[in-house]
């Protein structure tokens, strides 16, 4: 148990430590984001012993928000409570599905930072690790 609570606390201290090397960056918001969203779900998951995956679900909502950089702020909400919405829905009526609804998620990320990289990489003509790594 020692070990598996080590981990834990390494990986919040490190999650919190990201945001502050990107700030005033465009990825500082997404870096803050997983920051918070680790601390809270495991403030949460001190307190109140629920499945934390659905937590995690709507943590993963709120980085898709972090990482939409092209589009306005009233579209970006109104796409995040869309997804709220539909998550609630899903969580609420198919519960056993919600593990389905956290894939397009992460491949719309996915999909976000990769055009990310392929825009500097055309501009600029340089491959970035941190681009590749995200």
């Amino acid at each position: 148990m020692l070990f598996r609570d080590f981990i834990i606390y390494l990986t919040i201290f490190i999650w919190v430590i990201i945001p502050f090397r990107q700030f005033r960056t465009r990825f500082f918001g997404y870096f803050l984001a997983l920051a918070v969203m680790d601390l809270v779900l495991f403030t949460i998951d001190l307190f109140i012993p629920l499945n934390s995956y659905y937590y995690y679900l709507y943590g993963t909502i709120i980085v898709l928000y972090a990482t939409l950089f092209e589009f306005k702020r009233n579209s970006k909400i109104i796409i995040v409570l869309v997804l709220f919405l539909f998550v609630s829905i899903i969580m609420f009526y198919f519960p056993e599905y919600a593990a389905l609804s956290q894939i397009p998620l992460h491949i719309i990320i996915t999909v976000l930072f990769l055009k990310v990289l392929v825009v500097y990489y055309s501009k600029n003509r340089k491959l970035l690790l941190f681009h590749l790594l995200l």
